[in-house]
């Protein structure tokens, strides 16, 4: 990122990175864990989620932020949602 132009910084930092964890820990993890349950669900991406960060200082923030986020998409879908939370969050 250092050295890098403001517009790539914030491409990469605010756009593709959010949206590529929102992929991953919504929707892969999401779709595939779905068959033990919606709480196993929210539970291993809200967990994962926090985890792939690796901030210890961070783990609760990111692991409760995780859970919040994946909470609408396993109950009702709306992935598009946690996107756009995820975005601003950065």
């Amino acid at each position: 990122v250092s050295g890098s132009p403001l517009w790539a910084t914030f491409l990469g930092t605010v756009v593709l990175a959010p949206l590529g964890e929102e992929f991953i820990f919504r929707k892969l993890l999401i779709d595939r864990t779905r068959r033990w349950g919606d709480a196993v669900s929210v539970l291993l991406s809200g967990i994962l989620f926090g985890l792939f960060h690796g901030n210890l200082f961070q783990l609760f923030y990111t692991t409760m932020f995780g859970f919040l986020l994946a909470i609408p998409t396993a109950w009702i879908g709306l992935s598009g949602k946690s996107r756009t939370t995820h975005s601003q969050n950065r």
